[in-house]
């Protein structure tokens, strides 16, 4: 079974990237085949209601690597209290791709809990017709450290990450 990440920070080197390196880690030990789209290293254009975008070899990557997926993770740095407009750029490019899939999402902000973005990524993951887990993540503040092997260093933190990728595992391999 497959799963699509997708690291909506235009930054390269990112804490959401590392964060979504650790996710796949996490889930490729747990038997599935990940892909990864870092949206800093696969830039996308602006989407436009219309245009066709057959020649974007980025956009194409995207929407068969979300079409072929069993499950999703979208994770985001949260910008004034929201996903970034990467990411949502990218979901616009994808909606269908979404339908009857799990969804995990996923946060990273400066200061407090990233809850607002991650709660606006829930709306849109049922907009598209998603399954949303129950599960989420939220790195914030001082728990946003990773240590040299990948793995957040705050303990509890990592437990964190770890059982919500358990649980989306459960929740694909139970629709799937």
């Amino acid at each position: 079974m497959q799963i699509t990440i997708v690291s909506g920070s235009n930054h390269e080197g990112s804490t959401t990237m590392k964060l979504c390196s650790y996710v796949a880690k996490c889930l490729a030990d747990d038997g599935f085949e990940i892909r990864l789209f870092d949206i800093s290293t696969m830039p996308l254009p602006i989407m436009r209601e219309g245009e066709k975008y057959e020649d974007h070899e980025h956009v194409q990557n995207l929407r068969s690597w979300m079409g072929s997926a069993d499950g999703i993770v979208l994770a985001t740095p949260e910008y004034h209290g929201a996903p970034s407009g990467a990411l949502k750029n990218a979901i616009d490019f994808l909606w269908p791709e979404f339908r009857d899939k799990p969804v995990m999402v996923a946060s990273v902000c400066g200061g407090a809990v990233g809850v607002s973005s991650l709660l606006q990524l829930q709306t849109i993951v049922r907009q598209v017709h998603g399954i949303n887990s129950p599960e989420w993540i939220s790195l914030s503040g001082a728990d946003r450290g990773f240590d040299a092997d990948g793995a957040p260093e705050n303990p509890k933190m990592k437990g964190r990450v770890e059982g919500a990728c358990a649980y989306l595992a459960k929740l694909v391999r139970a629709l799937r």
